[in-house]
């Protein structure tokens, strides 16, 4: 349901106007600020609505409420019949659900995928426990990548995620099986990218250096006979980046039949994973992070063909690439792979 922010003026603020309490204390973007005011009830000061430009005295109480329901009916809106599969959620609050997504399984509708997308499921759990709103992602998995999926719940902190995204908080770190040896254990491969769809190609991305800004880094966890296992996290959010980075390093990832061999092959989908998330509380500043292990496909390839998993540790939270807490990266690395 909607988020609404209180605060009870202090006399310190007081004397502020109300937008300047909504932007300083509430850290309100100019768009949420804005939608607010032509809500019914998005701004109000004692129980009565109220302009942005209103000048606030101490005791005051401030209430805003960033938007409305997204529906006003869920029945209304879920007329068309589809099998309901309970999504795997690994955490959930008032403002955010991380979901373990399966691979084979689309983010969001589209063309004749209309019901059994991720993004339909989510709006069908919320919808059972009555809460009107449409789930939103903060970034994308591909259909064939397994593994951490954040939604919010209100737009509110949709805002809040997506600024986090920008300024690098909001962070995501992959597992990959590739083909091949890598000669380089640890890198960072800085090759810009662009759309080849248009081209008739059949890759969706290309390598460019007229494309946009793509910065991958990676390192070596395990060499098996013909595959590495990779530890991966990005500084961009392209289409299909890691997949593209890895090919242009001739070590495209197991089962991709786009940019790597066109013939199927185990795990017969590209061998990505998305094991961790880490991010801010959007109200709270509140640091969570989330391990998801490989699912069963990939541990199985893994079984088969990487001897022996080396990994190091750090003590370092802020380290690029680094877990939050080296006592608990110890033990939730591990996991992530038996």
């Amino acid at each position: 349901m909607a988020r609404k922010l209180k605060i009870t003026i202090s006399e310190v603020q007081a004397g502020r106007t109300a937008g300047w309490v909504m932007e300083h204390c509430f850290h309100m973007s100019r768009r949420e600020r804005g939608r607010a005011k032509f809500q019914e009830d998005g701004i109000l000061v004692n129980g009565a609505r109220c302009r942005v430009t209103q000048v606030l005295a101490k005791g005051d109480c401030l209430e805003v409420s960033g938007e409305k329901p997204d529906r006003t009916s869920y029945e209304e809106d879920c007329r068309s019949v589809f099998t309901y599969i309970k999504p795997e959620i690994c955490y959930e609050d008032q403002d955010v659900l991380v979901v373990n997504k399966p691979a084979g399984v689309l983010m969001h509708p589209v063309g004749c995928h209309q019901g059994d997308t991720l993004a339909d499921q989510l709006r069908e759990y919320l919808g059972r426990q009555g809460i009107p709103q449409i789930p939103r992602s903060i970034g994308r998995l591909d259909k064939e990548t397994s593994g951490a999926v954040v939604f919010a719940k209100n737009q509110m902190a949709a805002a809040r995620l997506q600024r986090q995204r920008q300024q690098g908080i909001f962070r995501k770190e992959y597992l990959a099986l590739a083909e091949g040896i890598f000669k380089e254990k640890r890198q960072t491969v800085r090759l810009a990218m662009s759309n080849a769809a248009k081209e008739g190609m059949r890759e969706r991305m290309k390598i460019s250096s007229q494309g946009m800004e793509a910065v991958t880094h990676y390192e070596v966890l395990g060499d098996g006979r013909d595959c590495s296992l990779l530890h991966l996290w990005l500084e961009t959010g392209r289409t299909h980046q890691i997949r593209v980075h890895m090919a242009a390093l001739g070590h495209p990832l197991l089962g991709d039949t786009i940019y790597g061999r066109e013939e199927p092959a185990a795990p017969y989908r590209a061998a990505l994973h998305a094991a961790q998330v880490t991010f801010l509380k959007p109200f709270g500043n509140e640091k969570l992070s989330f391990y998801i292990p490989l699912p069963e496909d990939l541990r199985q390839v893994l079984r088969s063909s990487v001897k022996e998993i080396q990994y190091e540790t750090r003590s370092k939270t802020n380290e690029p690439g680094g877990y939050a807490g080296a006592d608990q990266k110890d033990d939730s690395l591990q996991n992530l792979f038996y």
